[in-house]
């Protein structure tokens, strides 16, 4: 039994029943996690309650996922009025103060009735449909309504993402034949409509990878949770291929000064940080914040290639240069959305919202790599290839 020793850090996130410990050794004092609190409240790009000069009234589009939640509470936070509209369903009893309007983006069945009318709004933020023609519809329609719209894209829209350093400016994603890439041209296609209908009032918010709190995917929490409870963990390759994904809730502060500032084009809005970021930061960063707990054990490519162990499914997030089929994916230029105003959380606060999410949704024995959704392997299986490969090096650990 893992002993409990972290102090969620607000109501609405507490954590029904924690099993992974995520504080650095030892409980917190109420007064220490205040204390905290403050601190990072005054970070820039942080989640403070400051009241912007003017607020502004904003349409969500969706809101109740895992990227809206996130920006919703943002803009709260920071004073402005907030409208939602989605269909209900997916976590309803979110935001019971807001304003909702029911409506369905379905592009087989959509029905925007509710959007209808004479409403006005300073900013729509789009979060993330891929579907170009449901994306053009609702942006027609609320077209002379709206002083800007905001569309939540992805890197991937960018056309060549085989070498490193892509940037706004480069080409669209434009690969019809290949029908695995759908995704990615649809988001191009979104990217190519929006400034047709809005000119220069729109802006484009492109995250890579995102993770943090309501995170559906194993991701960085697979890593996350096995760093904290401790002993060794396979740790891919030599630790020096580049790694990038951005919090959820840089994502969220960034789409939300788009609107404050009134930005227009297209931004890369990825991290974990301003420079660039290698495997071994990553896993290293996180073993600190949770006091060391865990042994790295670099396990080589050749290695876990010939067992059998694939690349960023297996071993999630994680892609090395010599098998990527994109080996630009991890290395996107945030140049232009750090001007503007991009700020980053540090790796262990994204690692402890994954973990507040695991304990609060996941059950106890909840395994890593069991079934056809979840990533990474079963810890059994971890500790025979830490095995085999101590075996292989004479047993040397």
């Amino acid at each position: 039994m893992i002993e409990n020793t972290f102090v969620p850090v607000s109501e609405r996130d507490r954590p029904r029943d924690l099993i992974v410990p995520i504080a650095n050794g030892g409980s917190t004092s109420r007064r220490e996690f205040l204390a905290a609190g403050a601190a990072w409240s005054a970070m820039p790009g942080s989640f403070s309650a400051t009241v912007p000069v003017k607020p502004l009234n904003l349409l969500v589009l969706g809101g109740t996922s895992y990227l809206g939640p996130a920006i919703v509470e943002y803009l709260t936070d920071h004073g402005h009025h907030v409208t939602l509209f989605n269909r209900g369903k997916t976590n309803p009893d979110l935001f019971p103060k807001l304003e909702k309007i029911r409506g369905d983006r379905d592009p087989h069945a959509p029905d925007l009735s509710g959007l209808r009318g004479n409403r006005t709004w300073d900013a729509v933020i789009d979060v993330w449909p891929s579907d170009p023609h449901t994306v053009a519809a609702t942006a027609r329609l609320l077209q002379d309504r709206t002083g800007r719209y905001i569309f939540i894209s992805s890197v991937v829209a960018c056309k060549d993402l085989t070498k490193p350093g892509a940037m706004e400016t480069d080409p669209l994603f434009d690969d019809l034949t290949d029908a695995d890439a759908w995704y990615e041209y649809d988001k191009a296609q979104c990217e190519r409509l929006l400034p047709q209908i809005y000119g220069d009032r729109c802006a484009i918010c492109r995250p890579p990878i995102m993770n943090g709190y309501r995170n559906g995917s194993d991701s960085m929490r697979m890593w996350a949770v096995r760093i904290a409870r401790g002993g060794e963990v396979l740790a891919p390759g030599d630790g020096g291929d580049p790694v990038q994904f951005t919090d959820v809730k840089d994502v969220a502060a960034f789409a939300v000064i788009m609107a404050e500032r009134g930005l227009s084009g297209t931004f890369n809005v990825v991290g974990p940080r301003q420079e660039k970021t290698t495997f071994r930061d990553l896993l290293e960063d996180m073993n600190r914040g949770f006091g060391d707990r865990a042994r790295l054990t670099w396990v080589g490519e050749d290695f876990l290639e010939q067992s059998g162990i694939r690349a960023f499914r297996d071993l999630a997030m994680w892609i090395p240069v010599r098998q990527a089929h994109k080996p630009g994916f991890m290395q996107v230029s945030a140049a232009r959305a750090i001007s503007a105003g991009l700020t980053f959380r540090p790796i262990q606060n994204t690692a402890e919202d994954e973990i507040r999410w695991f304990n609060a949704n996941l059950p106890r024995d909840y395994e890593f790599g069991r079934g056809a959704s979840n990533k990474g392997f079963p810890r059994e299986r971890e500790l025979q290839l830490l095995a085999a490969w101590h075996a292989q090096r004479g047993g040397s650990r």
